[in-house]
């Protein structure tokens, strides 16, 4: 099982492939594990890494808030375990946020920067119509 350490916390990733690196930032609640399918195809040109922010999957649980600049900082507690200078970042979600910090804060460890489903702060979120909501709580019985 491989860790990194930030701070006192240990931080579990894994790494695939070789190339240039590419880190896969998780959302809240991601784990490493969900971008295996997406990672195996990458893994044939890059070096993905995966891995779990703190309080998820195999990652330490300490006691919380975390704010976006702690959890960039164990994204690079796991580029340094791995010994690897920069890397191109994706982040996802709140893994768009995470990344983001991490370039504004570590801009030397960031290639390049590719947001999914993000936004920069939920202070600045837009709040969806109560239907929205709703629809997007509904279970449905088709896959």
């Amino acid at each position: 099982m491989s860790l990194a350490h930030s701070d006192d916390v240990r931080i579990y990733y894994e790494a695939h492939g070789e190339g240039p690196a590419l880190l896969l930032v998780p959302g809240i609640p991601g784990i490493s594990s969900d971008w295996f399918p997406f990672a195996e195809r990458l893994s044939e040109r890059f070096q993905v890494i995966v891995y779990d922010n703190r309080g998820s999957g195999r990652s330490d649980s300490p006691t919380g808030p975390y704010s976006t600049r702690q959890l960039a900082g164990d994204a690079v507690a796991v580029l340094d375990a791995l010994g690897t200078e920069s890397a191109h970042v994706f982040g996802v979600s709140m893994g768009g946020m995470i990344a983001q910090e991490l370039a504004l804060a570590f801009p030397e460890r960031v290639d390049r920067l590719v947001l999914g489903c993000t936004h920069a702060s939920t202070r600045a979120a837009v709040r969806p119509r109560r239907e929205v909501s709703l629809a997007f709580a509904s279970e449905t019985d088709d896959c």
